[in-house]
């Protein structure tokens, strides 16, 4: 059985015109621009991918974020995996296509950098992982997204439990 906090065991990407407004949404609010941008500045070969997200490999943006598989900005994916490694995992660039969703619900950068990075911070604060209790990860799915093995994997809390008086 599935627990909820740990978000869909199989993200379910938008398709057809909810795809259609994502790709619109994140290109007026610029959060598309600014990956791309990122992805030739960094030196990076852009391709098509599924979901109408720009695939991103061989960029130094992975100084940045050494211990991700990926990062999202708009409908760009920045992949920090050998394709050899993304091929052992199916589910992750449903899991990014979840986050573009993400940075077109929030408004791009304005409102999603914010709300993103104080659900990290409540997350490292819970749990000593920025991912395992922030919201965007949980609800993109943790088992996509590779921050847990298993679906009946326990969340860690690091928080002291107050004691009944």
């Amino acid at each position: 059985m599935q627990s909820s906090r740990v978000g869909p065991a199989v993200p379910v990407p938008a398709t057809g015109g909810r795809l259609r407004v994502r790709r619109v949404v994140n290109w007026l609010n610029t959060s598309t621009l600014i990956g791309l941008g990122l992805a030739v500045a960094t030196r990076g070969g852009i391709s098509r991918g599924p979901h109408g997200l720009y695939l991103v490999r061989g960029s130094a943006l992975k100084r940045l974020f050494p211990h991700n598989s990926a990062t999202t900005i708009g409908d760009v994916v920045f992949l920090f995996l050998p394709d050899d490694r993304l091929a052992r995992r199916p589910l992750l660039l449903d899991h990014e296509a979840m986050h573009a969703g993400q940075w077109a619900v929030w408004l791009g950068p304005i409102g999603f950098l914010p709300a993103y990075t104080a659900c990290a911070g409540y997350s490292w604060y819970r749990t000593g992982k920025p991912a395992l209790r922030n919201r965007f990860e949980v609800r993109a799915g943790l088992l996509a997204g590779g921050y847990i093995k298993s679906l009946e994997e326990p969340i860690p809390s690091r928080r002291p439990r107050r004691r009944a008086v």
